[in-house]
C-alpha cells in the first residue's frame, strides 16, 4: 500500500517540477509574459523569455504541454500553418498620457505531436 506521505511528497516534486509545472522559468521562478515584461528591461526581457522557454518547452514536447504552458503564461495560441502554433501576449495601456503596446510572439514549429523548434520575439510601440 502506498503512503499518503509518499503521494504527497511525489505531487509537491511534480508541481514544482519546471518541465512539468507548466510555467516559464527564469531563474528559478516562475513567468508570466507580465513578469517578463516589468521584472527586466532592455534586452534582459527577450533573453530571460528565450532561455526560459527554451528550458521549460524543449524539442520534443508535446505541442498540447507548450499550448498550456503559454496559455497559463497570459498568451492566446492559434495554428498558424500545419506545422507551426503562434501564439501571442498583448498588453494596451495608457501610462501618465502615453499610450504603449507590447506584444510578445512565441511561434512554436512541431512534426504534428511534438515540438521542433520555438522562436519568441517582442515588439513595443508608444512610449
Amino acid at each position: 500500500m502506498v503512503s499518503r506521505l509518499f503521494v504527497a511528497t511525489v505531487a509537491a516534486a511534480l508541481m514544482t517540477s519546471p518541465s512539468l509545472a507548466g510555467d516559464i522559468v527564469v531563474t528559478g521562478q516562475a513567468q508570466t509574459f507580465g513578469d517578463l515584461e516589468f521584472g527586466y528591461s532592455g534586452t534582459d526581457r527577450i533573453d530571460a523569455a528565450r532561455s526560459g522557454l527554451a528550458a521549460s518547452i524543449p524539442a520534443g514536447s508535446s505541442v498540447a504541454s507548450a499550448r498550456a504552458l503559454l496559455v497559463r503564461a497570459g498568451a492566446r495560441c492559434k495554428d498558424a500553418a500545419p506545422s507551426q502554433m503562434r501564439c501571442t501576449s498583448n498588453k494596451f495601456e495608457a501610462v501618465e498620457d502615453m499610450l504603449h503596446d507590447v506584444s510578445w510572439t512565441v511561434a512554436v514549429n512541431h512534426d504534428g505531436d511534438a515540438v521542433t523548434r520555438v522562436a519568441v520575439d517582442r515588439a513595443s510601440i508608444g512610449s
